[in-house]
């Protein structure tokens, strides 16, 4: 039995009032001292494992970074590849394009035993002489109406200079457009089927000769301009040089001189190019510039009439260019 301690405070004797709070307070802390330091230990190993997981994401890091520089090399890979597909397709649908040929053309498709599924004509055309090559161009060129309207953006660049001169006018429709925009003309072909076609349609000042022949008698300084339609490439290059040189003599001061021909930077173009074997060569229109140059005269442009006005998009897809010259 514990004797009753001073002054019956029921501590034990000896013991002052401050150590038996402490002993108290001791034993209340107890517990929660235990559970502190099972907490730190918890913690400690929460902090061991994030620093473990960071050490690993550090040594991750380098490997993810390489993967998303793969990545990008890939893409822009693949864009590269895309544009050259792009660049590529431009090339192969006008590879497998077919020459334009008129809405009535003769040639049909049809089935034939053994041969199957083929191309060609029934009937002949019993053609007259000297029609061959009209009716060439009613197939290859197409209707009349299809081919003024062509060439209509050519008045606007002649304005009023006259007399003109059709070089090579073949079924006449440049010279169907001056007679209808009250602009002499004069026209010259060295096929005798184009020059009755053009007769007949009522175009007196149409003679059959040698363009180059028929120049040289002119006087000098006669024509307010030269004209010539899908022309040049049937010329062979003595005479094409002689054709530019004669027409700038015959041109009065601030006469034009204006070619169209065959777009040669235009792949489908070329495919066309060939479908006329009287054609003697493409010509480029860097080249058409040159000679006209040599040629002697002032200044010269080349342009596109179908195009959209801008050479280096319509230098591409153009089947045609005009050169224009003047004295």
């Amino acid at each position: 039995m514990i004797a009753a301690g001073p002054e019956g405070t029921g501590r034990p004797p000896g013991t002052s009032m401050r150590g038996a709070l402490r002993g108290s307070l001791l034993r209340l802390l107890k517990p929660y001292t235990a559970y502190q330091r099972m907490v730190d230990e918890r913690v400690l190993a929460a902090v061991d494992e994030l620093d473990a997981r960071v050490a690993s994401v550090e040594r991750i890091e380098p490997l993810v970074e390489g993967v998303i520089e793969a990545l990008e090399a890939m893409r822009s890979r693949v864009q590269r590849a895309e544009e050259s597909v792009e660049r590529l397709s431009g090339f192969y649908d006008p590879a497998r394009s077919l020459p334009y040929m008129a809405a009535d053309s003769p040639f049909e498709l049809r089935d034939v035993p053994v041969a199957g599924r083929v191309m060609g004509f029934v009937g002949g055309a019993n053609l007259k002489e000297g029609e061959a090559y009209r009716t060439f161009e009613d197939v290859f060129r197409g209707p009349e109406s299809r081919v003024r309207e062509l060439q209509e953006p050519y008045l606007e660049l002649l304005g009023d200079r006259e007399p003109v001169l059709d070089a090579g006018c073949g079924r006449g429709e440049f010279l169907d457009l001056l007679k209808k925009r009250g602009i002499r003309a004069i026209g010259v072909d060295s096929d005798p089927g184009m020059v009755e076609h053009c007769h007949a349609k009522g175009h007196g000042e149409v003679v059959q000769a040698d363009v180059n022949e028929y120049l040289a008698d002119l006087p000098d300084g006669e024509l307010g301009a030269v004209f010539s339609a899908q022309v040049i490439e049937h010329i062979p290059y003595a005479d094409l040089t002689r054709f530019l040189e004669r027409s700038r003599e015959k041109l009065q001061p601030g006469g034009l001189f204006i070619a169209e021909t065959v777009n040669p930077h235009a792949p489908e173009a070329l495919k066309t190019f060939w479908v006329d074997p009287t054609h003697q060569h493409p010509l480029f229109p860097e080249v058409a510039l040159a000679l006209c140059r040599a040629a002697g005269y002032e200044s010269a442009y080349v342009f596109h009439p179908g195009g959209l006005g801008d050479i280096e998009r319509d230098r591409y897809t153009c089947t045609a260019y005009a050169v224009v010259a003047t004295k």
